[in-house]
């Protein structure tokens, strides 16, 4: 199959993307189907198949390129999620449209199956954030990585995501993350996933 052609407009696998996150907003997960992306996107069906297997494959790409790998950075570093440099980062161009995203991948709309794809995008930032596969972890510090990512998404799912849509202003979408970012056990969550995998990450040098 030839390579599809692009007219300078958004890529293929970027209008795919996009008609994913509408049709995520207003359609169960388990009830989006590759027909109705195709048609929203206005790409062939082939199309699809060039870039991806299967609807999960397009979730996966779909969640890599929203997640905040940005925050895992900044915590590595010492900072906190309410911290003055993470308000800023959410306050570049775009990024608000990222949050909405993401609230669209845990919000209602989303199944187990979604939430897992999801959640392990997030470990798996963590990880690389410090030079680590899961194999290097030990029983308790994957059970950490796990917990913690596990309790982030959980308060991701409880904002709803319709109420900081396309239409409506940006600045409500930060507001409600700042109020997240703000719940001390997250600062404290956070901290102890960064300790834990600093920890890893020195084991692995000394072995």
């Amino acid at each position: 199959m030839g390579r599809p052609r692009n007219d300078g407009g958004p890529t293929a696998p970027q209008r795919l993307e996009a008609a994913f996150f509408d049709l995520l907003s207003a359609t169960p997960y388990q009830d989006v189907t590759i027909s109705a992306l195709v048609r929203e996107a206005g790409v062939n069906r082939n199309s699809f198949y060039y870039h991806y297997t299967d609807l999960d494959d397009l979730a996966r790409s779909a969640t890599d390129n929203v997640v905040l790998s940005e925050i895992a950075h900044l915590i590595a570093s010492g900072l906190t999620p309410a911290s003055e440099q993470v308000d800023q980062l959410f306050r570049v161009p775009g990024m608000a449209e990222r949050v909405r995203r993401m609230l669209i991948l845990t919000g209602s709309h989303s199944t187990a199956r979604l939430r897992g794809i999801v959640r392990e995008a997030v470990q798996d930032i963590w990880l690389a954030e410090f030079g680590l596969e899961r194999e290097d972890l030990e029983p308790q510090e994957e059970a950490a990585l796990d917990f913690i990512a596990g309790g982030a998404m959980a308060l991701l799912s409880r904002v709803d995501p319709n109420i900081t849509g396309k239409e409506g202003p940006p600045e409500l979408t930060l507001e409600l993350i700042a109020e997240i970012r703000s719940i001390p056990v997250l600062t404290v969550g956070a901290r102890f996933l960064a300790d834990t995998l600093q920890e890893a990450r020195a084991r692995k040098r000394d072995e």
